[in-house]
């Protein structure tokens, strides 16, 4: 078993935490043999975060999982985002493992300080992963956890909170000081970070599939829940393909046209056929729209450092932070704001004009099927592209 816990660079580290981990760098580790502290590299790959430097770290898992579960063979470990960080203090770990000097905690002011410094180079991202090693027909599995909008640093805290909400309850006899091993599921510390609103998904396998919660939820947290039944059915991360009718306005000039079919937006038309199917991956999810001939591309996912409610969708080269809204009759509304051109933020005159609503056509006749209605245009240049209809899952 090993596990490695990578949170983002800009995760709050106090002076305590910086002496703590550099008072260990470079010494033996008990209960790992052979092991030193911010030593025996790896390179961890962590669904929606890539691969990240891990060390070995003095850390109570090892010794828990052998006397409760007789796992012996176990690394535990801890990355920083980034490499000059991780390297460096590897590097530093050296001298130490012949006692010059007897320990970096001394060191804790300057180096913290230069930490500081590179903040802005790393992100708001963290994460963990779980290696298992067993016999067959299990053999061996991956459980990874993807915590984004600096919302890292709570995770610690939901399987306390877990725990007092199960005392509360009267659900748990035991009491006194223990190592909390089997008090709780992890279906019961999931459920407080979504009671929570925390941006914070898991699952198991390599891929980041299996995430959950879904996308959607995790960017608008409570008020997923004022979505109608078909809103929440579409954006829970379940059916992969959706299928309706719409119909399509062209653009209203030539100019429009040309940076249509640039985009390959699709053409004019009454009642034509439209399909949509999501890829889920490492938390981020892949929309292909499918309507009159063309096929519309386009990743949705979290972006770095950007607030609750908000999600980015990204159109080759161009990406669009969208805050995402519920109104009072369920529906769901996207309004740009913000546009980069590969990462390059561009000004606010150059931003499409965007009104995208979804619902669950409360008060027609459809009522209780997905509708859209989604408007692109440009300044100077007029609409794009405006398409509504509908989609079921059948």
């Amino acid at each position: 078993m090993s596990f490695a816990i990578v949170p983002g660079n800009d995760a709050p580290r106090g002076r305590a935490l910086v002496e703590a981990i550099l008072s260990g760098a470079g010494k033996p580790i008990p209960h790992q043999p052979g092991r030193r502290g911010w030593g025996a590299l790896r390179r961890v790959a962590v669904p929606g975060l890539g691969r990240r430097w891990a060390a070995a770290c003095d850390l109570p898992e090892p010794v828990l999982f052998a006397r409760r579960y007789g796992v012996r063979d176990t690394y535990a470990g801890a990355g920083l985002e980034l490499s000059i960080l991780h390297l460096g203090l590897w590097l530093l770990a050296w001298p130490v493992r012949v006692g010059l000097p007897a320990t970096l905690a001394p060191a804790a002011g300057p180096l913290g300080w230069l930490a500081d410094r590179l903040r802005p180079f790393g992100t708001d991202r963290g994460g963990l992963r779980i290696d298992l090693e067993g016999k067959e027909p299990d053999g061996r599995r991956v459980w990874s956890l993807l915590a984004e909008g600096g919302d890292g640093p709570f995770v610690p805290a939901m399987p306390a909170a877990a725990l007092v909400r199960k005392l509360a309850r009267g659900d748990l006899a035991q009491r006194g000081a223990m190592a909390c091993l089997d008090l709780l599921s992890l279906g019961e510390i999931e459920a407080e970070w979504q009671r929570a609103n925390l941006r914070i998904a898991a699952g198991w396998g390599e891929t980041g599939q299996g995430y959950r919660p879904s996308l959607y939820r995790r960017v608008l947290g409570a008020d997923y829940g004022r979505l109608g039944p078909a809103g929440q059915k579409l954006h829970g991360g379940g059916c992969l393909r959706w299928a309706g009718r719409c119909s399509v306005v062209g653009p209203a000039t030539r100019v429009g046209r040309l940076i249509a079919g640039l985009f390959s937006l699709p053409p004019a038309g009454v009642d034509v056929p439209i399909a949509v199917e999501f890829l889920t991956h490492d938390g981020r999810e892949t929309w292909l729209r499918r309507v009159g001939g063309r096929t519309m591309r386009s990743l949705q996912y979290i972006g770095a450092r950007r607030p609750s409610g908000w999600l980015v969708e990204q159109f080759g080269p161009f990406a669009f932070d969208l805050a995402v809204t519920v109104d009072a009759e369920s529906c769901l509304h996207l309004a740009i704001s913000g546009m980069r051109l590969m990462g390059l933020p561009l000004p606010k005159a150059v931003w499409p004009i965007i009104a995208a609503h979804e619902s669950d056509g409360h008060g027609s006749e459809v009522h209780g099927r997905f509708q859209f209605d989604v408007s692109i245009g440009l300044p100077m240049v007029g609409r794009l592209v405006r398409y509504s209809g509908f989609l079921t899952d059948r």
